[in-house]
């Protein structure tokens, strides 16, 4: 569900930023124009209704991961995505949801787009128009996005001539290697908008409520972490608390203005079941995370300060893992870890035994 899941659940273009950033990309021949590039996207983006087939492609150490999802958009910001019969993923007035089976309905919180905050990338990003590229779908403008301190390719968007929809999307890693590829392989725009209904669920209604300075605080209190900034430039966007939740659970939204970043916090530590089939990486910061390969969108989970964290982001597993180096980490997953651990604490216990003596 890479970039389309990010969609479906806030990564979607909300509202352009304010003049100046479009002021410092002033160069006709190069940043200005995929800034205007970019905005007709927000713009189509906002006002297309449309049906389309997408393939996703994923690249790792353990080789590529395709598959092939649809995708449908009406007027208003809803949106469908759909994986065979195996799942539906949606956001329907303002609410969101995934079907995993017939019987078993996930309803999900935050759902609304994350604004695109352009003034936000362009301290980040270059961007410049890469040329024309004839496509499956059709004529497409190129537009290249660098990363300003490292001079890394980071994507690759294509951006139709007659929707002005970007329907293919390239990601590379700092080294510039291609990590994941979206492609539309069909587009048909809708004429006319037809009624997106949820799936019926008499308990589907969200409670939802963004959180106030006074509300994070009393967060900040209980043990949740709530932090402005995050490494490699992502900026908290919006929060809330997830109703319901079986533990207290708290909803982050950062972006960095390219790659939204969505942050789950839950009270308590990282099961050892729940990391069945995931590797262990290392964060910048020494910590261990684990990630699930071939999983999009990317998803790595760790225990931290006595509390699990769950992040899910279209960015690449090297800035995943950057941005949770700025929050807490366990640095001790192995068994000769913990064994290292335990001993350290009964030499402690020991040495103190002996001094009462």
């Amino acid at each position: 569900m890479v970039g389309v899941a990010a969609v479906v659940l806030g990564a979607g273009p909300a509202a352009l930023a304010d003049a100046p950033a479009r002021e410092r990309a002033d160069d006709p021949g190069g940043e200005r124009a995929g800034v205007l590039a970019l905005e007709r996207v927000v713009e189509a983006s906002q006002q297309a209704a449309y049906h389309g087939e997408v393939v996703l492609a994923s690249f790792s150490e353990r080789g590529p991961a395709v598959s092939e999802i649809s995708l449908t958009q009406g007027l208003d910001g809803e949106l469908r995505v759909t994986r065979g019969d195996s799942w539906e993923l949606g956001r329907v007035a303002g609410e969101g949801y995934l079907r995993s089976s017939p019987d078993t309905l996930l309803r999900l919180s935050g759902v609304e787009r994350t604004p695109f905050d352009l003034d936000r990338l362009l301290r980040k990003y270059s961007l410049r128009l890469g040329g024309e590229r004839d496509l499956e779908t059709g004529p497409a403008t190129v537009v290249e996005l660098t990363e300003r301190s490292s001079g890394a390719l980071r994507e690759r968007l294509y951006i139709d001539e007659e929707t002005a929809l970007v329907v293919r999307r390239e990601t590379f890693d700092p080294e510039g290697e291609p990590v994941r590829v979206m492609a539309f392989t069909r587009i048909d725009p809708q004429e006319s908008d037809a009624e997106m209904t949820r799936p019926d669920d008499d308990d589907f209604e969200v409670e939802r409520r963004a959180l106030t300075p006074a509300d994070s605080e009393v967060l900040r209190e209980e043990g949740f972490i709530i932090l402005d900034e995050l490494p490699a430039g992502f900026a908290l966007v919006e929060g809330h608390e997830v109703e319901d939740a079986a533990v207290p659970t708290l909803h982050l939204v950062y972006s960095d203005g390219l790659y939204a970043l969505s942050l789950y916090q839950q009270q308590g530590r990282l099961a050892t079941s729940a990391v069945d089939g995931a590797v262990r990486l290392t964060t910048d910061g020494g910590g261990h995370v684990w990630r699930w390969p071939g999983s999009e969108p990317r998803r790595v989970v760790w225990t931290g300060d006595r509390l699990t964290f769950t992040a899910l982001t279209d960015a690449p597993t090297e800035e995943l893992l950057t941005v949770a180096s700025g929050l807490p980490t366990s640095s001790s997953g192995s068994i000769l870890d913990r064994l290292s651990r335990g001993l350290s604490r009964v030499g402690e216990w020991l040495t103190t035994m002996n001094r009462s003596d």
